[in-house]
């Protein structure tokens, strides 16, 4: 007679517990610095943010790590192309979407649709050193197999995951920034599950790309009634 475990079983030893990662599709993993061999965390929006302030590859590079796949000017070219169409795109700019949709220099883009194209494709090229993979789970939790993924396609799943939450872009309302954003940055800090420290950041109801531009447009402003104020007394 054939005795079986029954599912409450324990798991043998010998067998290890096993875990999807990334845990949820689209969440961005770390990128890896073989620099100085350690990982490390892209800041939200990079792909929208620090990316298209960047002037050129060299400073993008000296900033934010080596570009070590084949290609680096024409795939920084590309991606800087499709996180300006996205955001045109999202700000419902669609005389700027054909201009933003190729790299510069290029000749604009002949529709809308083209455009997209041009994104997608740069973007799932990217995203080619992704997948959903199983990894050993130790006592302290998955462990986080080590891709060999840079800077660019870490921004790509950003710009990915951007578009699949279909959430709307706006411009910072400081004056001298502009910037095109959708969650504001904040310098608060708080403890993750991981130990790790994260800045805090939401996208309902605000004006400013980050904390620091919306106290800076305030003390403007006060400024401006401040100077109102003297001269209706004067």
């Amino acid at each position: 007679m054939h005795h079986y475990a029954s599912a409450s079983a324990t798991t043998p030893r010998f067998c290890p517990t096993l875990a999807f990662w990334p845990a949820e599709p689209g969440s961005a993993p770390r990128r890896f610095d073989p620099q100085t061999s350690t990982y490390a965390a892209l800041p939200d929006e990079f792909v929208i943010r620090e990316l298209l302030a960047a002037p050129d590859l060299d400073t993008f590079q000296r900033d934010h790590g080596h570009l070590w796949q084949d290609g680096p000017e024409l795939r920084f070219r590309h991606m800087r192309a499709s996180a300006r169409y996205w955001v045109a795109a999202a700000l419902g700019e669609e005389d700027a979407a054909l201009d933003a949709g190729v790299p510069e220099g290029w000749e604009r883009a002949s529709s809308l649709r083209s455009a997209a194209a041009h994104m997608r494709d740069t973007v799932n090229r990217e995203l080619e050193a992704f997948s959903l993979r199983l990894v050993e789970v130790s006592s302290d939790g998955a462990s986080e197999p080590a891709l060999s993924v840079d800077v660019l396609q870490v921004a790509a799943l950003q710009l990915a995951q951007l578009t699949a939450d279909g959430l709307q872009a706006r411009r910072c309302t400081n004056e001298p920034c502009g910037r095109a954003f959708v969650r504001q940055r904040s310098t608060r800090r708080k403890t993750t599950n991981s130990g790790e420290y994260a800045g805090t950041a939401h996208a309902a109801g605000v004006r400013y790309c980050s904390a620091e531009c919306g106290k800076a447009q305030q003390a403007r402003e006060r400024r401006r009634r401040q100077r109102a104020e003297k001269g209706t007394r004067a």
